[in-house]
């Protein structure tokens, strides 16, 4: 389970993505902002002349200005210096700025479009993958990668442009600084490729560590309540420091080898600059070689060197932005488990009828939960499943609501296809609601109207009167416009699912669709709501789960199902005579609740 400690929250079979991928997925979200990018590689290249330029001056000071005695010679050099200096760090700024504006904007882009996607893959991809893996890949992997890519030409830029630079200049000086530099050049480069090419998936598995804390954590905070009533908070507690104490030792453990190898590397500029002061200590005693140009390849070296130990301190934030291309590439090349025909079918304005059709389904080819079914509901039926739990009744509602596609048979729509349409325009023909219910963080009225436009005022205080739970609404300060905390809080479990009923009313749906949609409303609220039904249903198709005899006893079909097969069907009365399972079912009836 995903509290336990082999369990891992990250994607072990994601395609592993090459830097090169990895550019090229994330190019089209930085093309829009290419304007903004490229004033920003001017500006960097404009700061590489400036700090190029600074050693020259340096050598010019200490070689000309100096010996020579003339103040307002080195006046103006040393202020030429200083500006160097200043104007420098001001294009830097302005540049550093600008990558970083278009990479936010570029960020927000891969957000929403990874967000679009995740919903458009459908329920099997919600249901397999944990609220905290979605938060850390939607929210947190498209920053690492675009944090790397949005900068990365820029600091690319600036790093070829300081080296090759640098080699010109100390060539033209002296060339015996250029053929040291040179010695030592090719070891860094393979210790930088190397870290880049070998350490990849131990960033990757850094990423997965983080995304199981992520997921340990948020599932426990949504599971406060009942960690708290059956006093679990200690083991929660426990699990919570277990996650975190594996993500921050493996981070440490990273870390480590991470800056032990920039440090490395770090010692092999002091080497280069040790080999080249002891040279050159002795060709200026020689007279080959002034001061000044010894001072300059001072700064030359760390001018060639420090890009390349920057470039290799970023390695960790590349490797992790590798680990999250990896996931977020992944999701986006995922195939939504519902396909809308290239050229859907148009959707006939009416109901007439429902057909299952030699239908069956399962979460698994080898195991059933809907097997061979058969039934046909004309529109504006209301059709109430009931049998014992795990029969396949809400795997039938999913069914119609197109949630998911059966394995072989087919459910028509007044004789076509439901695949044959527009997944989005079906969907939308159905007023649903669950026992599970969800309210949105946002006022009541845009949770009423399902944040609907075409939802009238009128048409929402018409539900919510319906459903008696307009009093309520406006006994608040605010009315329709109060804003509902998160899951509802501040109502009780009845009137949230009052307000979830009002919902499904508002956008008069074509098909009503009701999974244990009364099962936490009181039996007087609920005598309300069934004074209301028949008027709500009338001309409207409804199918409906629930255990109340009450709310079965009015449809206009009962269903019953047993181990994802239909055996036996009609009306209460008509079931009630034939004295099968129904009517053994019957004899369970809590007589106070009637319930099944």
């Amino acid at each position: 389970m995903w509290w336990d400690e082999d369990f891992s929250l990250d994607d072990d079979n994601a395609k592993t993505y090459s830097f090169r991928e990895m550019v090229n997925g994330v190019y089209p979200f930085l093309k829009p902002y290419n304007r903004t990018f490229f004033f920003a590689l001017v500006w960097a290249f404009v700061g590489v002349v400036l700090v190029l330029f600074q050693p020259i001056i340096l050598k010019h000071i200490i070689d000309s200005d100096i010996p020579s005695g003339d103040f307002n010679a080195l006046a103006w050099s040393a202020g030429l210096y200083l500006l160097t200096m200043v104007f420098s760090a001001i294009v830097g700024f302005y540049s550093n700025w600008m990558a970083q504006k278009a990479g936010i904007f570029a960020v927000n882009d891969l957000k929403v479009s990874l967000f679009s996607h995740a919903l458009k893959l459908g329920l099997p991809f919600a249901e397999s993958t944990s609220t905290g893996q979605l938060v850390s890949r939607i929210e947190s992997d498209p920053q690492r990668i675009i944090a790397v890519t949005s900068t990365m030409a820029q600091r690319l830029l600036m790093s070829f442009g300081m080296i090759i630079g640098a080699f010109i200049i100390l060539a033209s000086v002296d060339m015996r600084f250029m053929l040291i530099t040179l010695a030592i050049f090719p070891l860094v480069i393979f210790i930088a490729w190397f870290s880049f090419r070998y350490f990849r998936p131990y960033f990757r598995k850094d990423r997965a560590n983080f995304s199981k804390m992520i997921g340990v954590l948020s599932e426990f905070v949504r599971s406060a309540s009942i960690l708290q009533v059956f006093d679990r908070t200690d083991w929660a507690i426990d699990r919570v420091r277990k996650s975190t104490e594996d993500f921050n030792r493996f981070s440490i453990k990273m870390n480590f080898i991470n800056y032990g190898i920039f440090q490395g590397l770090g010692f092999m500029e002091v080497g280069a600059t040790v080999i080249v002061l002891m040279l050159g200590v002795r060709w200026v005693n020689e007279g080959s070689l002034t001061i000044g140009a010894l001072v300059l390849f001072a700064q030359y070296i760390a001018q060639i060197y420090w890009p390349i130990f920057m470039f290799t301190e970023q390695i960790s934030q590349l490797q992790s932005a590798g680990g999250a291309a990896d996931r977020i590439f992944s999701t986006l090349e995922d195939k939504p488990y519902i396909e809308t025909q290239a050229v859907p079918a148009d959707l006939p304005l009416e109901v007439e009828s429902i057909i299952f059709e030699n239908v069956s389904f399962g979460y698994s080819d080898d195991k059933m939960i809907i097997k061979n079914m058969s039934f046909e509901i004309m529109g504006g039926d209301q059709v109430a499943f009931v049998g014992p739990t795990g029969g396949g009744k809400s795997t039938i509602i999913n069914l119609i609501c197109r949630f998911r596609d059966p394995q072989t048979g087919r459910i028509l729509l007044n004789g076509i296809d439901i695949r044959e349409f527009d997944v989005a325009d079906y969907r939308r023909r159905f007023g649903l609601v669950l026992q599970d219910l969800f309210l949105f963080p946002a006022p009541i009225d845009e949770n009423l109207r399902a944040f609907r436009a075409e939802v009238t005022q009128q048409d929402l205080e018409e539900a919510a009167t319906l459903t008696d739970i307009h009093t309520s609404i406006l006994s608040r300060s605010d009315g329709y416009a109060t804003e509902l905390k998160e899951s509802g809080e501040g109502f009780s479990y009845g009137q949230r699912q009052l307000i979830a009923f009002a919902r499904a009313l508002a956008v008069k749906p074509q098909v009503l669709v009701l999974d244990e949609a009364t099962s936490s409303v009181d039996p007087g609220t609920e005598l309300r709501i069934q004074a209301t039904m028949k008027k709500l249903t009338e001309g409207r198709t409804s199918f409906i789960v629930a255990h109340r005899l009450s709310t079965i006893r009015r449809a206009t079909s009962i269903i019953f199902v047993r181990d994802g097969e239909i055996t036996e069907s009609g009306s209460h009365d008509e079931l009630v005579r034939i004295r099968g399972e129904y009517f053994d079912l019957l004899s369970h009836v809590d007589p106070e609740k009637e319930m099944l």
